[in-house]
């Protein structure tokens, strides 16, 4: 026969399954309650996402936490944070762990894009310096970017002497904003069939009629001090006008030429706006390359 103790023991288990039973859809419903509680404290989410995505980031969590050592992953949490250990759930060291590592790993690769980064950089300035020992110099060069050179050794000269950005149209490259004695001009840079850098141009802003003489004339004659200076030569002089300034084709304002480049500085207009351009176009034969037929 079954003992008394047994009997009693049968019995209390009986009367908490029947309470438990009984109690179920509270007991669980409280559960949700907490775990949804502890979604939003941890990760600040106020929304309200399914009861299986609940479950399934709580399981996430326990299995983060049980796959590292928790005591020393606690203990770094809350020297980080300064936090009572008693007011701290499992959960919010979890998700700060998760931010540690995704700041590492988002770190690591920032760190291989600097490498990457130095590495092709190093391997440009060879490339480069190797291209610019076949090519000479010439006062008129802007920021002394010799002509000849190839668009990908430009890009990269550009860069390293200007903070300006560059727009590449067909043929050419832009850069807006380039400033000659605190005055903008727009830089336009061409190279030919061959891909070599052989001529630059320097716009001024557009003006109205009535700005001709007190701001384009003052622009032509900031690029006309600006090649003086570079060249320690006087231009060849010509006299402007307002009438033999023409739409569609400048009007010689200064010039330079000799055997390797020609300078010349235009009074321009379109679209009944004027502006000052400046040319310098370096020679083919200086570059060793042929005229296109």
């Amino acid at each position: 026969m079954m003992s008394k103790k047994v009997r009693f023991i049968l019995f209390v288990v009986t009367v908490q399954a029947s309470i438990l039973f009984a109690l179920e859809p509270e007991f669980f419903d409280s559960l949700e309650v907490r775990l949804r509680n502890d979604y939003r404290i941890c990760t600040g989410n106020r929304s309200n996402p399914s009861t299986h995505y609940l479950i399934r980031w709580k399981r996430e969590i326990d299995e983060l936490l049980s796959s590292t050592d928790s005591d020393s992953l606690q203990k770094a949490y809350l020297r980080m944070t300064n936090r009572d250990p008693h007011d701290v759930r499992p959960c919010e060291i979890a998700v700060w762990y998760k931010e540690q590592l995704t700041q590492e790993q988002q770190l690591q690769v920032s760190l291989e894009e600097i490498v990457r980064s130095k590495e092709l950089a190093e391997a440009d300035s060879v490339s480069v310096t190797h291209e610019l020992s076949s090519l000479q110099n010439r006062p008129a060069d802007f920021f002394a970017m010799p002509a000849g050179i190839t668009p990908q050794s430009f890009k990269w000269l550009f860069k390293r002497n200007t903070d300006r950005e560059l727009t590449e149209n067909n043929s050419s490259y832009v850069a807006d904003s380039i400033y000659i004695q605190n005055r903008p001009f727009t830089a336009t840079f061409y190279f030919d069939e061959h891909d070599r850098y052989f001529k630059y141009e320097l716009v001024s802003p557009l003006a109205p009629a009535d700005s001709l003489d007190l701001r384009v004339r003052q622009d032509a004659a900031i690029l006309e001090n600006h090649f003086k200076g570079k060249l320690e030569l006087s231009p060849e002089v010509f006299r402007v006008g307002f009438f033999d300034i023409k739409e569609g084709k400048g009007a010689t304002y200064r010039s330079w030429q000799n055997e390797a480049f020609s300078i010349t500085i235009q009074l321009s207009t379109a679209n009944n706006l004027y502006y000052t351009k400046a040319v310098v176009q370096y020679s083919l034969n200086m570059l060793n390359l042929k005229e296109s037929q």
